[in-house]
This record gives structure tokens, sequence and C-alpha cells, in this order.
């Protein structure tokens, strides 16, 4: 019987030989059959094509659209039959619906639901990213509540849109655990009742949903989570033996303290949910390590291997169902680092190593200090060397026999007086040359050398009668017998300008001897106004003369002064000798500065 009760025999649609799979109404009197062989328009006064060459799965109308599900694609229909195909990623699509807000929901062979909104614009709908039969869709309607409903070959989805113009909805997926005797769905066997219930078509039988059992079904408390123990290479071992804190509810340990050796951790736990064990899914992390929770898992362990030495925290939690997290459960867990890393370790390495580096520290001092003390001895020995040489310059050959013929000539001359004191004088400088050789490391007072000075000009003057006068002038502000000074460090200068500068001349010439104070320095200046060097140097090229003692003087005095200086520190120096000019580039003579580093202590 058929609508207002019509035998069906007696209807044109009892004259519809293909396999028929959806059913539309246009009117009281008129309905679209669909199936294998396209679309048949059917009627009281008999059936007509409307559409021939689709496979229909599902057909809706929506106001004066029709949408047809069709193994070639999802199509839109007027109701004269003039239909075109709807763009979508899958064309294979079993079924389509229409939900309270106007949108069009399509659901497709191996892609999942995609909805046409209203407004335009298709998107996807994802029911389950961890199942891939979730995307094989059979079966799509409304009911009256608004919710969606969708059969799948992974059981039943409801969908409870809960907003109006919202995108806002909760999914209850029903599976065995909720009563049904197969996951897998028949297509497009999906159906409510007047009284509200579900019916669904599986592949082994028919299943009713009551949904207002859904909060005894989906309101699940949150899960109680509790690690139920660690173990060390995926051995238990006896907690006992580290140090530890038990919880003595559970008798696994909040804290545990293992050496560097024993890293490879399993941590054991369960989310206890009595309604559905099989739904609780895991998250884990091990503060330390890392700071992301790991992807869901069904797994009630986790391994981490090599854990390297500090600090962790291990942390699970677990959820339902109904996406309720249980409380994060923890477990402290301290890797000991190994003994060459700890820091009495790495402070005996720095000790040893400071002291291994004092050592070959104080070897090296020591190999420098014998080496500067046998250089220092060396050059002392040098230094003594030289200054006996320097004695022996003072007193060479020449001076003490053309003294002696001075004295000779003297007392030949019956020139009692001049040769009593040429005598005494003569005497006097041997004693103080003999007295200098004897000082203490040939360092004299200023006042003792510039006493020998004396002696020595005095006794030229006598001797060269005529020939030289000499100046000395000292600062009145230097104490001549507090300064030290090394001895005999100035004759070798004045006997060159004797020799080389005021003899050569046919005048009377003149010495001249400056001593002051230059900053810390004591400054000896020897000036004379004979020829000077270039001419000295000429005179010397165009005779032969025995000068060697006076060159042997002046190398003898400079090298003890480089001695002295690496002996003693001291700073001394010798700037010339150079010769002084007038404007017009004429030779006023010869001059010589010779500077000692006198220390403030010294003066004072």
């Amino acid at each position: 019987m058929l609508g207002n009760g019509i035998i069906l025999s007696d209807h044109p649609a009892g004259k519809i030989n293909s396999k028929i799979r959806s059913l539309i109404y246009l009117n009281d009197s008129t309905f679209l059959a669909g199936g294998a062989d396209g679309i048949v328009e059917i009627s009281e006064t008999g059936q007509k094509s409307f559409i021939s060459d689709l496979d229909v799965n599902k057909m809706i109308l929506d106001d004066e659209v029709i949408y047809i599900a069709a193994n070639t694609g999802l199509f839109k229909s007027d109701l004269s039959g003039n239909y075109k195909i709807i763009e979508l990623p899958e064309n294979n699509v079993k079924t389509v619906a229409l939900d309270k807000l106007g949108n069009i929901w399509i659901g497709t062979n191996s892609s999942g639901v995609f909805v046409l909104k209203k407004e335009g614009g298709i998107f996807p709908f994802v029911l389950d990213r961890t199942d891939s039969k979730s995307k094989t869709i059979l079966g799509i309607i409304c009911d009256q509540s608004g919710d969606m409903w969708i059969s799948t070959m992974n059981g039943v989805y409801q969908i409870l849109l809960k907003e109006e113009g919202e995108n806002d909805f909760s999914i209850n997926h029903f599976g065995k655990a909720e009563g049904l005797i197969t996951l897998e769905c028949n297509q497009n066997a999906l159906f409510e009742d007047n009284d509200n219930f579900i019916w669904v078509g599986t592949s082994e039988g028919l299943v009713r949903i009551n949904p207002s059992m859904n909060d005894d079904l989906f309101r699940f408390r949150k899960p109680e989570m509790i690690i139920t123990g660690v173990r060390l290479f995926m051995e238990d071992f006896d907690y006992s033996a580290f140090d530890n804190l038990i919880d003595d509810e559970t008798g696994v340990p909040q804290s545990i303290t293992l050496p560097y050796n024993k890293n490879h951790l399993t941590f054991d736990f369960i989310g206890i949910n009595l309604k559905d064990p099989q739904g609780v899914k895991y998250e884990y992390r091990l503060l330390g390590a890392e700071e992301f929770w790991s992807p869901l898992t069904s797994d009630n362990y986790a391994t981490y291997s090599f854990i390297s030495h500090g600090e962790y925290d291990f942390e699970v939690r677990a959820i339902n169902a109904s996406g309720n997290w249980s409380e994060i459960s923890r477990m402290h867990i301290i890797i000991l680092p190994p003994f060459w890393l700890t820091w009495w370790f790495i402070m005996l390495i720095i000790a040893g190593g400071i002291i291994i580096l004092i050592l070959i520290f104080r070897a090296r001092i020591k190999v420098i200090t014998q080496k500067q003390e046998n250089e220092r001895l060396e050059f002392k020995n040098r230094l003594l060397f030289l200054e006996q040489q320097s004695l022996n310059a003072s007193m060479n050959r020449h001076f003490i026999f053309n003294s002696l013929n001075s004295i000779q000539y003297f007392i030949n001359s019956s020139n009692k007086l001049a040769a009593n004191k040429y005598l005494t004088s003569f005497a006097k400088l041997i004693r103080k040359n003999l007295d200098s050789s004897q000082a203490n490391n040939f360092i004299v007072t200023l006042k003792e050398e510039l006493e020998r000075i004396e002696l020595y000009l005095s006794l030229e003057k006598m001797r060269f009668e005529g020939k030289f006068d000499y100046v000395t002038d000292i600062d009145d502000d230097i104490e001549t017998d507090a300064i030290e000074i090394p001895s005999m460090i100035l004759q070798p200068f004045v006997e060159n300008s004797i020799i080389h500068g005021v003899l050569p001349v046919e005048r009377k010439g003149l010495i001249q001897l400056k001593i002051y104070m230059e900053f810390d320095f004591l400054v000896f200046e020897v000036i004379d106004d004979g020829i000077g060097i270039d001419e000295s140097l000429a005179l010397k090229k165009n005779r032969k003369t025995d000068d060697n003692h006076e060159s042997m003087g002046m190398e003898i005095t400079n090298r003890r002064i480089d001695l002295l200086r690496k002996l003693t520190g001291e700073n001394l120096m010798i700037i010339g000798p150079f010769q002084i000019n007038n404007e017009e580039c004429k030779s006023l003579g010869t001059k010589v500065i010779i500077k000692i580093f006198v220390p403030k202590s010294d003066i004072e």
C-alpha cells in the first residue's frame, strides 16, 4: 500500500524493475525513485524518466533543489531534471543529508565527510584521526533535535551541534563497547523513528540506539592515573638498593637516585576507567630531557634509553573517550654523574694541574734564575777584567813614562818645587787608581772620582805646560760624597779631550767638566775647544801614531757600561763624542755626555 492506501501492485511504481536505493516526495502524489538506472518520477498517472545516466545512492530535497549522491559524484538538480556536478575531492559519494542550519553533509567512500555550507564553500569534517575506517561513510541523517548521525565502517558517530551558527560540537562514537554487534554498517541503513530511536543496519543485524542513554555511555569520570613501577633495562629491581622515597600506598618510588650506568628506564602506569578501559589513552614526557608531551598512545609503559646524568621528572596523564583528563602523576629521577664529572674529581684534577703548573713554573724559574746567576757571575768576571783593563789603560806605559820623564826634567832643571809637586801628585794618582781597583765592584763616591780626575788633569797640565787649562763646574745641590758611580769612568773621555782635542792646536786650549742632575740622572759633560772630530780623524790618517791606549780606553769604558747595565740594571748612557760647530759649520771643539741613573735615596 502506498501513501493514500493505493495497492503497490495497482500503482505505476509496481512496474519499476531496477534496484531502488532512495526515495523523495515532491508532493502527496508524486515522488522520485533513484537507483542503479538513474531517477524515475512516479505519480498516480504513471512513471517517466527524470535522470537516466546516474548510479544513485541517496537523494535529498532542499526547497526546489535536489542533491544527488552518486558513484560518480555529488550532483545538484532542479525539478525539471537539469543537473550539474559539484566538485569534491572524491567523486564516489555514498550518502548526503541536510542539517538544521541548511548545510549539506556529504559522505564519501574513502575521504570521509565534507560539509557544503549554506553560504558557500566546502569543508572537510574529521570524525576520528586515529582510524582510517571512519573515512568510509555509509549513511548520514539529521535527527529531530538537530544532531547528525553518521554510519561508517568503524561504527556510528553522533555529532552534537551545540550552538546554532557556531562551529561548536562534540562527538560520541558508538562501537562494540557501546553495544554495536559489529562496526561494519550497511549503506544508508540509518533511520530515526517517531520515538527518537536511531536504527542502524549492520552486516550482522539490526541495532537500535537510544540517545537518551548517552550520559551513562559517555559521561565518564576522569581516569585515575597511577604509576605502577619502574624497571631497569626492562627488568624489575629492588628499589631499596638505591636512595629513594617510597609511596606508602603504591609501594612505588616517588623519587629515586640511580648511578650513571643505571640509566635505561621503563616506567609502567595505568589510567583506571572502569566503564571503558580500552578507551583510555596516555601521553607522557620526561621533563629535563623533553618539554612536549608524547603523542597519545594506548601503551601503558614508556621507555627512555641512556639518560644523561641530571635530575628529571617523569610525568604521565590519561584521557578517556569523553575527553576527560586525569591528574598528572610524577616520579622524580636523579641520575648521578660518573666520578670523572663530579665536582670533587674536577677540583682534584684542577688542583693537580695547578700543582704541576706550579712545579713546572718553579723549575723554569729555577733554570732561569740559575742562568741569570751564571750570566751575572760571567758579567761580573768580565767586569772585573774590564775594570783591571781600565786601570791598566788609565796607567798606560806612555803616561807613566812621560810622567817620569817630566819629573826627571824638573829635577835636571833644578826645579825642585815643581818636581816635588809633580811627584806628589803622581804618587797620589797612583794610590787613587789602586784604591779604586780595590773598591767593591769598582764603585766609588763621586767625590773620590773627582779627586782622581783632578789629580790626572793637574799632572797633564804640568806635563804639557801652557797647552790647556781646565775647569770643573759642579752644581751646588750635588752631594759628592753621597753619590756612588763606577770608578775611572771619566778618565778615558778627559784623556781623549787632551790628546786628540787641545794638544794638536797651537793656542792654549780649555777643557770643561760640568756635573749636574737632570731628573734622576747624574750628567757629566766633558767639553774641549780643540780641533774637533773631523780634523782629528784627518790627522790620524795622515800620520802614524800609537793611539792604541786611547782607543782601548774608550772601548773598555763602553763595554764596562754595557756590563753594568746587565749586571745591576742601572741606566748608563754615553752620548757622543760629537763635534760642536758654530753657525758657519766650523768646529768649536768636542763634547761627550755621560748619564748615570742615581736613585733619589742616594741623593737624599
